[in-house]
C-alpha cells in the first residue's frame, strides 16, 4: 500500500476530512470542524495534512488519515503550533499512518520556523499513549482532567 502525505488542497479533500471525522469518532454534526474552517486555517498559517492511499495504477488517492493544527501562543508568549486533531480511518489504524502524519506535521512546523508543538490526547487510551510518548517522544508537563467536558463522540 503506497501512502502519500501532503497538504489537503481541494474542496473535495477538505470535505473528505469532514467525513473522516464522522467515521473515526462518530461525531455529531455540531462537533465537526467544517471544510471552510480547515481551509481558512491552512491559508493563514495552519496546517491540514492528509494521508492518501495511492492506487497501484496511479491517479487520485483516497483520504485515509489527516492531521489539523494552527498557530497559537504558549503561556510564555512563544509562537507555537497547536495540533488540534489527528485521525486515521479504522481500517488503517495500527499501520503507522498516524505516526507518519505526525512526523510530516513536525517537518512542516519546523519549516515555518517554529520549534514548539502542543496537543491534547487521552493518555488513558493505550494507543494514544504509545504513539505520543513512546513513538513521538512527547513530554507531558500538564494533565488536565476532562479538559473539553462531555464530548459528543463515541470515545
Amino acid at each position: 500500500m503506497a501512502i502519500e502525505i501532503r497538504p489537503v488542497q481541494t474542496h473535495e479533500e477538505y470535505r473528505a476530512v469532514e467525513q473522516l471525522q464522522r467515521e473515526v469518532w462518530s461525531l455529531e454534526e455540531v462537533e465537526i470542524v467544517p471544510d471552510h474552517l480547515l481551509l481558512t486555517a491552512q491559508k493563514n498559517g495552519g496546517l491540514v495534512l492528509g494521508a492518501f492511499e495511492v492506487p497501484p495504477e496511479g491517479g487520485e488517492g483516497r483520504l485515509i488519515g489527516y492531521v489539523f493544527g494552527f498557530v497559537g501562543f504558549a503561556p510564555d508568549g512563544r509562537v507555537k503550533h497547536c495540533s488540534h486533531m489527528a485521525g486515521v480511518a479504522p481500517a488503517y489504524q495500527s499501520q503507522n499512518v498516524g505516526y507518519r502524519l505526525k512526523l510530516a506535521q513536525r517537518d512542516h512546523v519546523l519549516a515555518q520556523g517554529l520549534d514548539l508543538v502542543t496537543w491534547t490526547f487521552d493518555p488513558l487510551e493505550s494507543r494514544n499513549a504509545r504513539l505520543n510518548f513512546h513513538k513521538l517522544g512527547a513530554t507531558c508537563r500538564t494533565y488536565l482532567r476532562n479538559l473539553y467536558g462531555d464530548m459528543r463522540d463515541v470515545l
